[in-house]
């Protein structure tokens, strides 16, 4: 289940159609269906009645507007209907706080814990993004670190694993460990990824900085 407070369920699914689409031998491209260039829209149809004709329900997207901010208790709900495996909420810190914290580092440490209680309670895997700071984006290059996360770092004190994203260029990240309650602390990793035609991959580790810890 993946829950999108900034972005619309048509452009979050617009990238699942382009990553889909690849792992079914259709080309399709995700800036193609944003930009309303398809060269072919009866492709696009045609990739629509092959993904329906499979009873898909792998993925469920929902979108939050003025009058449905996504809260904790929102998320129970819909956790408790779908019963999905994993939820992703891409960009926590635009969820509401219900109970109504006055500073940004408070709501960051209700919805932290909050989302750490739903996926206990449920047996569920939650990951959520947030954003890091300017002296973060000042660091060219350099993944993030917990004192780099925008609005307080509750969130990753709340949570049993922490990645660091740090943007390469258009099509390369860097992938850094912050935190790891248990089990294996994973090396640093340059992934690739074609948002057009959904390819992801690794393309090499690369050395720990000498202040990661």
């Amino acid at each position: 289940m993946y829950l999108s407070p900034e972005m619309t369920v048509e452009e979050t699914e617009f990238r699942f159609d382009a990553i889909n689409a690849h792992h079914m031998e259709v080309s399709i491209k995700n800036s193609d269906l944003t930009l309303a260039k398809l060269p072919d829209a009866r492709l696009y149809k045609d990739y629509l009645a092959q993904l329906q004709g499979q009873n898909r329900r792998d993925f469920i997207t929902a979108d939050s507007d003025l009058n449905r901010r996504f809260t904790i208790s929102g998320i129970q709900s819909m956790i408790f209907e779908y019963k999905p495996d994993m939820v992703c909420i891409d960009g926590v810190y635009l969820m509401e706080d219900e109970e109504g914290a006055e500073q940004s580092w408070q709501k960051m440490m209700h919805l932290g814990y909050g989302l750490k209680n739903l996926a206990m309670i449920n047996k569920v895997v939650i990951m959520a993004s947030t954003q890091a700071n300017r002296e973060a984006a000042a660091k060219e290059f350099m993944t993030p670190k917990a004192h780099h996360i925008s609005y307080g770092d509750a969130l990753a004190q709340a949570a049993d694993r922490v990645f660091g994203i740090a943007m390469i260029d258009e099509s390369t990240i860097k992938i850094g460990t912050i935190k790891v309650r248990s089990g294996k602390w994973c090396p640093e990793l340059m992934i690739q990824f074609d948002v057009d035609s959904g390819d992801i991959k690794e393309l090499a580790e690369v050395e720990t900085e000498g202040d990661y810890f």
